[in-house]
This record gives structure tokens, C-alpha cells and sequence, in this order.
């Protein structure tokens, strides 16, 4: 009897001390969510993200200053002066040294010649080739060249750096008003150059949105361009800015104006995968929008007759041709703002089932720029979803909103990190009150409507 009574009292007291606790932290829940909520509403304050990490301290990568921290290796024949040319023809490199003199021969044969009243030159951008003695041959080759053009730049980069930024490094350096970006692969048509720059001159204004492009041949070869060579043409379709959030309009060598460049911050180092011109025609589009009412213009060069000519590799595959479903996912995390809210909720759980293959590139683009938010954030997504790897995943959130300087991630970073706090220890209660002043921040995009759709 003695026994049960005394089992009574243990039982008593321990519910009293569960509700004292649960009393205790209901108040300090309250008090939390109190003191967020006057937090979300300054735009200043960046408490509510993290109470570790200040507006101070977040980091904008700016592609000129990037560009000059490299210390590239630079061989002209440029002359030091402050004139400039109708256009800079850039063409990055990496371990394609047997084809870069067919994509030099193309230009040396342009009916348009040096002399004329269109200046042009060539810069050359070397993205650490491996190949046996690449930097050796590519200077021979420029010798070789530089006899012909009496404008031409050979750039090494110190490390390999990526499609992006090797195209931002040559613009940069360069100087001409017009940008021809040409893989060192590819070839242009001999007249390229005169009917494109004739078009420019006869449209008589100075707008940013101009952009000229050729149809294109797709041809297999591992010398020069022929006619029996060819294995297909894409014949560029009319602009649609409605259209181009979810196809490409435009290949990779279409003219623009450097400033156009200089305006939206140059060619993004985020996509690791490709589509970095996809981006960037995009980016331009709207950002033209948002400054002056209009979008891009695009102008045919050569009619329906193709003027670029884009070599096909047999037996090499894109990443994005097999993968294409994961790096369109990746891409609209780039801009989520263009794209349904469920959309981007859609892009991040396909992100987070493929981990094993995604996770040691972004590593490696992490370590070439280690200041681009979203490459922390897709890392956080794999390691939390694929690897239930909670504490490097935590991290790497919290990387992402340290760095982050653009409104348009603030949502999708912000929901990503609650849902890995929730599962933290002691961590649900924060999460729960994060997630309560999200929702109530994004209720004009009905954010918290999404979210219980998957969530």
C-alpha cells in the first residue's frame, strides 16, 4: 500500500514539473516571435535570417573587381591607346588547341578587313588549358597570328575558372563598343562581320537592347567547315520575352553592346552546367524592362542563309542534354522571381534527390567562387535531402543567407533553412516562428498556400 502511494506522489509530481515546463516555453516562444516580428518589417535588419550575420558582413561579388584580382597573364599586340574598336571578338579557351586555328582562319578571312572604317580585335582567354605544353603552343599560335592581326590579346588564366568568367575576363579587358563572343571551336561565315556591323551602322541609335544574330549550321568535322559536313541548322525564332524564362531564343555568338554587359553585371559563374547564355539573354531582357520600359531586339543576320557555324563533337554529351529536367531546375533557382512560386518549391525537392551527382561539381565551383550564394544553397539542399547530413546542410544555409545581397532569394533561402532548423535539436519553435513571418512577408505571392501543397 505504502508503495502505490508513493507511486502516486512520483506520478503527481512529475506531470506538475511537464506542465511548468511547457508554461515556461509557450512564454518564450511568445516572446520570440514578438521580438522577430518587429524585425521582418525593417528591411535593414537582417536579425531575422540569422543573429549571427549582419548586413556588413554580407559580400556582392563585382565582376570587374573579380576579374582583376586574377592576375592573368596578358600578350597583345594591342597598342596602349585609349581609342576603341566597333567590336571585340572573345574567344574562350580550354584544351581546344586543335581547333582554334580554324576558328582564327574565319576571321582572318572576313571580307571586312582591319584597315576599313570597322576596327576590330581578337582576345583570346586561356582557361588553364591541360593539354601537353598548351600554353607553349598557344603562344606560337599567336605569334603566328599576330602578324596577320594587328589587333589581337592572349590571356592566361592562373587557374581554370569556367566558360563565364573566362568571357567576362575578355570583355573586360577589352575595348571595343559591340561584344562577338565565339567558342574556339566555332567559325563564322567570311561576311559575318561586314553585314552585321553595316546593320548596326543603318539602325542609327545607341540602344542597349540591340542584338544582332545568324541562323546556325550544326556540322561534324574535325578540321573545317563543309557543306557535306552538316547535321542539322537551327533557324532562330522570332523574340518573345514571354517565351524565354523556358526556352533559349538565342546561341551563344550573338553581337551585343558592351554596356548592355556593364548594365546586368556580366555573365553569372552560378551555372556550373551551362546555359550561361541562356542567363545572361534573360537577365538582359528584363533588367532592360524594369530600366526602360523595353525588352530586347533582336535582328537576323544573313537572312535565312546561316552565318555561324557550330561544330559537333562525336561521341561527347552535354551534361544539360541528359540531365536537362535537374539544370532547368537549377536555373530557375537563379531567378526565382520569373517563375511560379510552386514552380521553385517543385525545383528545390528534384535539386535535393540528386545529390550524388551534383555534389562534388558545385564543391568545385564553391571552391572557384566561394562568394555566389546560390552554390550554398544547392549544397544545403543535397545535404540535407540526400545525404541527411543536418549539421552541413545547416551551414551551408547559413552561408547562403550571409552572402546573399538579392531580395529575390530571400524567400526560397529563408524556407530552406527553417525546414532544416526544424529538425534540429531544440530548433522547432524557431522554426516555427520563421516560418509563420515568411509566410506572412510573402502573403502577396501566397507562399504559405505553396508550401502546404508539399510540405
Amino acid at each position: 500500500m505504502l508503495k502505490i502511494k508513493r507511486l502516486v506522489i512520483f506520478i503527481s509530481l512529475a506531470l506538475l514539473l511537464v506542465y511548468f515546463i511547457v508554461l515556461i516555453s509557450n512564454t518564450t516562444f511568445s516572446n520570440n516571435t514578438n521580438d522577430s516580428s518587429s524585425d521582418i518589417d525593417n528591411d535593414d535588419n537582417y536579425s531575422y535570417l540569422n543573429d549571427r550575420y549582419t548586413k556588413q558582413q554580407q559580400l556582392k561579388q563585382i565582376v570587374v573587381d573579380t576579374v582583376k584580382n586574377h592576375n592573368n597573364e596578358i600578350t597583345t599586340n594591342r597598342l596602349n591607346s585609349t581609342s576603341s574598336f566597333s567590336i571585340s571578338i572573345i574567344i574562350p579557351l580550354y584544351n581546344q588547341l586543335k581547333y582554334i586555328k580554324y576558328t582564327l582562319d574565319s576571321l582572318v578571312t572576313q571580307s571586312i578587313s582591319l584597315q576599313q572604317s570597322y576596327t576590330w580585335e581578337v582576345i583570346i582567354v586561356d582557361d588553364f588549358s591541360s593539354e601537353w605544353m598548351a600554353k607553349e603552343r598557344l603562344l606560337e599560335i599567336y605569334n603566328e597570328y599576330s602578324t596577320i592581326f594587328t589587333t589581337i590579346t592572349l590571356i592566361f588564366n592562373s587557374k581554370n575558372l569556367g566558360l563565364s568568367e573566362c568571357r567576362n575576363i575578355g570583355i573586360t579587358y577589352s575595348k571595343g563598343i559591340w561584344i562577338l563572343p565565339l567558342d574556339a571551336d566555332d567559325l563564322i561565315h567570311s561576311e559575318f562581320l561586314e553585314k552585321s556591323l553595316k546593320l548596326l551602322k543603318n539602325k542609327h541609335n545607341n540602344l542597349n537592347n540591340n542584338i544582332l544574330v545568324s541562323n546556325m549550321y550544326k556540322f561534324v568535322s574535325e578540321s573545317n567547315f563543309q557543306d557535306d559536313k552538316i547535321v542539322g541548322q537551327w533557324n532562330i525564332p522570332k523574340w518573345d520575352s514571354s517565351i524565354i524564362p523556358n526556352r533559349n531564343l538565342l546561341h551563344c555568338s550573338s553581337i551585343f553592346r558592351k554596356s548592355l554587359w556593364e548594365m546586368v553585371g556580366g555573365y553569372s559563374n552560378e551555372l556550373w552546367f551551362g546555359w550561361e547564355d541562356w542567363e545572361f539573354w534573360l537577365r538582359s531582357d528584363r533588367t532592360l524592362q524594369n530600366t526602360t520600359g523595353t525588352g530586347l531586339s533582336v535582328d537576323i543576320v544573313g537572312g535565312d542563309n546561316p552565318m555561324f557555324y557550330y561544330r559537333i563533337k562525336p561521341g561527347l554529351h552535354s551534361f544539360c542534354g541528359d540531365e536537362y529536367r535537374l539544370c532547368f531546375a537549377m536555373f530557375q533557382t537563379v531567378n526565382p522571381h520569373l517563375y511560379a512560386v510552386d514552380d521553385i518549391i517543385l525545383a528545390h525537392r528534384y535539386i535535393s534527390t540528386r545529390g550524388k551527382l551534383i555534389r562534388q561539381p558545385i564543391q568545385k565551383r564553391i571552391k572557384q567562387f566561394p562568394n555566389l550564394p546560390i552554390l550554398y544553397f544547392w549544397m544545403g539542399l543535397i545535404e540535407f535531402h540526400s545525404f541527411s547530413n543536418l549539421k552541413v546542410s545547416k551551414e551551408h544555409f547559413e552561408n547562403a543567407l550571409k552572402l546573399n545581397l538579392n531580395s529575390n532569394h530571400d524567400w526560397q533561402f529563408m524556407l530552406q533553412y527553417s525546414l532544416v532548423l526544424k529538425e534540429t535539436r531544440n530548433g522547432y519553435f524557431q522554426s516555427k516562428s520563421q516560418l509563420d513571418q515568411l509566410f506572412d512577408k510573402y502573403s502577396h505571392i501566397n507562399l504559405k498556400h505553396n508550401f502546404n501543397k508539399f510540405y
